[in-house]
């Protein structure tokens, strides 16, 4: 069945859960194509929040369940208890033909779904950091997913503005994992002692015509989540080739 074929609900009201860093640039994208977000904070991040943006932030009293949201949108990359948390607690508090998008940038959808009570409402997504820069969704499923569900985020994603690949189930994708392991090469490069940073840099960028160099490209996306990347496709594949280089460890600290 195509999505033409899906009766599909309109959607307005987005929750997005999350760190401020990561939620806040993908509140506004959604904002900005006509939907009305909401932002679920920790919270020592309320405040924050409140200060840098006018997209409604639940406050702590409040419960996502008091709402009628169209969709929910998880965020986390780094931290996976906090991720897990967050997704059992949209799967407890929503509906249940609420679908739930979730990162899968440090994580299989099947790892993050392997204790939910309805795992076909979940729909994985790869975004390259930073969010407010990125192009391109990875999508991911299950063969449980509900074909409603799945077309439900992938409506909402293009209304984004993002172009959409359809990608198996494994933590960060196609993009992700690409250039993660771009980064971490350079760093082995880097730690070898080829080349100095910038010379790295800039082989790479005019050499092949990466829109950054490696090793600026990694500052882009956060050296932690890069780090969190190539521990989690070692975790998956057990290869050493997925093995963080010690000094992109250390420069993620």
């Amino acid at each position: 069945m195509s999505q033409d074929d899906l009766e599909l609900y309109p959607i307005d009201r987005v929750l997005f859960v999350g760190p401020l860093e990561d939620a806040l640039p993908l509140a506004e994208k959604a904002k900005q194509a006509g939907h009305t977000p909401t932002l679920l904070l920790s919270a020592s991040e309320i405040e924050q929040g409140r200060s840098l943006t006018k997209i409604r932030i639940l406050d702590e009293e409040e419960h996502a369940g008091d709402q009628d949201y169209d969709i929910a949108f998880e965020c986390y990359t780094t931290d996976l208890q906090s991720k897990l948390e967050a997704l059992q607690y949209l799967e407890d508090a929503l509906p249940g033909e609420t679908p739930i998008i979730t990162l899968t940038l440090t994580s299989s959808l099947c790892d993050l779904t392997s204790d939910a009570i309805a795992a076909e409402r979940f729909v994985g997504v790869s975004l390259l950091p930073p969010f407010s820069e990125t192009v391109i969704a990875e999508v991911m499923t299950l063969p449980e997913t509900d074909s409603t569900m799945r077309a439900t985020a992938v409506s909402l994603l293009e209304s984004l503005g993002l172009k959409l690949a359809a990608v198996g189930d494994a933590p960060a994708g196609v993009l992700v994992r690409t250039v993660c392991c771009l980064v971490n090469e350079a760093f082995h490069a880097l730690q070898e002692g080829v080349a100095p940073r910038e010379e790295i840099d800039i082989a790479m960028k005019l050499g092949v015509n990466y829109p950054h160099g490696p090793l600026h490209w990694g500052e882009r996306i956060g050296l932690a989540r890069v780090e969190a990347v190539m521990d989690a496709l070692f975790n998956w594949f057990h290869e050493e080739r997925y093995r963080a280089t010690p000094s992109l460890r250390r420069a993620a600290r």
